[in-house]
């Protein structure tokens, strides 16, 4: 196994008057501008942008619609949590480099620490790296014995005496380089104070074992309805 994302979407019902209806997200929203513009540039404008939304859907392939998982009018909001179970990993390293000290440049010696895969990495921009150079390994911060990748996300919700959970979904997916499927709809979940359960999925979203697009890869994602399971908690801290 090569990496996994796990992810879950949680529906919750604010049970309070004065709190408004769930509002839908507008990909694209096109503003009257306050000067005038030429029919021209403006067709100019929008060719470009559908050109490059072709050039994108070229590449861009879709082995399973969307689909409707649940559906309600509520008041209340959508909320996602999500992991990841692999990071990098690095060893001690002590180097010579240049650093600006009492206005003058000068060449020191750091030692940069030992990095666990259990530590985050924050880095961003230009000063992160691509996972393929880096030294990807299992997170695993459970502790336990019997399990060699475990990770975990916290979802707070600001004041659980007045939600209610209406639906939750556990999604999990991964690159799996093995031929031998039947372990993919598997895994064990645990809740605050819990202990693990062994979780099957509801469904195999995606199984890209033998596509021609993925090759070695074969990625493949997964889904499960927790929302019993997640009600069940007296007051709900992911």
């Amino acid at each position: 196994m090569y990496s996994v994302v796990l992810g879950s979407k949680i529906i919750s019902e604010d049970r309070e008057e004065q709190s408004t209806m769930i509002k839908l997200t507008t990909l694209f929203r096109l503003t009257k501008p306050k000067f005038k513009m030429k029919a021209s540039f403006l067709k100019l404008s929008l060719s470009v942008i559908f050109l490059a939304l072709g050039i994108f859907t070229t590449f861009a392939q879709v082995k399973n619609d969307f689909e409707v998982r649940y559906s309600a009018d509520i008041r209340g909001e959508l909320t996602f949590a999500g992991n990841n179970i692999v990071n990098r990993q690095t060893q001690e390293e002590t180097r010579r480099e240049w650093q600006f000290i009492n206005g003058r440049w000068r060449r020191v010696t750091v030692t940069i620490p030992a990095a666990s895969p259990n530590d985050p990495y924050n880095l961003t921009g230009s000063s992160s790296e691509y996972n393929d150079n880096l030294d990807m390994q299992y997170i695993d911060v459970d502790s336990d014995p019997s399990t060699f990748s475990s990770s975990s996300a916290i979802l707070t919700v600001p004041d659980p005496s007045c939600t209610l959970i209406r639906y939750a979904g556990l999604y999990w997916s991964a690159v799996y380089v093995n031929s031998d499927r039947s372990n993919i709809e598997n895994i064990r979940f645990r809740v605050p104070g819990g202990t693990y359960q062994d979780i099957t999925a509801d469904e195999i979203l995606f199984d890209g074992d033998g596509d021609a697009d993925f090759g070695y890869y074969s990625p493949y994602a997964a889904y499960r309805d927790v929302t019993n399971i997640l009600t069940a908690l007296p007051r709900p801290k992911w």
